[in-house]
């Protein structure tokens, strides 16, 4: 490809998503088991997962045109990933295969009764993402409208991503998990979304997990965070919807969540997340209410299916509504 025909495909992208790339292996259960306790799965199943990779596909399940930034190694987890990416016409040509690291797992046990999940995380390749390699792409990160990017990469690396992004006055959105153990503040200046869920957002703080039980205490988190300099703020909370202060308001706001029978909630978070940089980027005239509004009815949608990736509904399974 010559540099001319190059930057004509990257001038072709509306959204670059940097974050986990990862293969999902989720076991179904009863219950979970307690410390030292085997049970039994019912059902088994193997997903494309990892949360920057979720909410690329989400977006371009909707219609955006994406690219992926990340690496993957050089094994059939990898290869298969990057069929997956091909085949929801997300460019991958910014994907490089590790040959020194396997492709990131995720090992997922769902809950049945609940569709709560609990998820341990390998990250292979993913831990190989450094400033060099950031560097070395920052004219794709230039060319998109929009900068999502998750911390299941090193955070050195986001920070640079970030960066990048801002100086070419791209609006950023930040996923902060997992949250790092020492945070770099940096990231709230750098960030015009930060959107994590309830236990996301109480880490960064340095508080335990399980801080908000409550919308209220989602309130006083996001109130807390615009202390630090987040700007606008999006806290997550399942079925409680969401708590979101916008930039320059100290009023934040609650958006309840549409009431549904969870299957499994494995990536729900991606699915709005991935859905709400596609209508930051794609109908940036809508309030922020109304863009979370409409990312939670996506995602409310994924939750009652079995599977991450597998749940995301495409646009055409959705009210043409969404999209006006």
């Amino acid at each position: 490809m010559t540099e001319g025909e190059n930057a004509e495909v990257l001038s072709q992208q509306d959204i670059c998503f940097l974050g986990g790339i990862i293969t999902d292996f989720i076991c179904y259960v009863e219950k979970e088991p307690a410390s030292g306790e085997t049970v039994l799965a019912d059902e088994f199943s193997r997903g494309f997962g990892g949360k920057g990779a979720n909410q690329c596909i989400m977006a371009a399940r909707l219609g955006a045109k994406c690219r992926m930034l990340g690496k993957v190694g050089n094994d059939p987890n990898g290869l298969e990933t990057l069929k997956n990416f091909v085949e929801h016409v997300v460019e991958k040509s910014a994907i490089e295969i590790d040959g020194s690291s396997h492709t990131g797992v995720a090992l997922i046990s769902v809950e049945k009764s609940s569709g709560n999940n609990r998820i341990i995380v390998a990250q292979g390749a993913n831990k190989n993402v450094d400033c060099n390699y950031i560097r070395f792409f920052a004219s794709v990160i230039r060319r998109c409208q929009i900068l999502m990017a998750g911390m299941e990469v090193p955070q050195d690396a986001v920070v640079e991503a970030l960066k990048i992004a801002k100086g070419a006055g791209r609006p950023t959105i930040l996923n902060p998990a997992p949250v790092p153990v020492e945070v770099d503040e940096r990231i709230y200046e750098l960030a015009d979304y930060i959107c994590p869920n309830e236990s996301e957002a109480a880490q960064l703080l340095g508080k335990d997990a399980d801080t908000i039980k409550t919308v209220e205490d989602a309130k006083a988190v996001a109130l807390e965070l615009r202390a630090k300099g987040a700007k606008t703020i999006i806290i997550t909370l399942g079925d409680k919807g969401c708590v979101a202060l916008e930039t320059d308001s100290q009023e934040p706001f609650h958006v309840e969540a549409r009431s549904v029978t969870a299957v499994d909630t494995t990536g729900a978070g991606d699915a709005f997340c991935g859905s709400f940089a596609y209508f930051v980027c794609k109908l940036p005239q809508l309030s922020l209410m109304e863009k979370i509004k409409r990312s939670g009815a996506i995602a409310s949608m994924s939750v009652q299916k079995n599977g991450t990736q597998l749940s995301f509904p495409y646009r055409k399974e959705l009210n043409p509504v969404l999209f006006n």
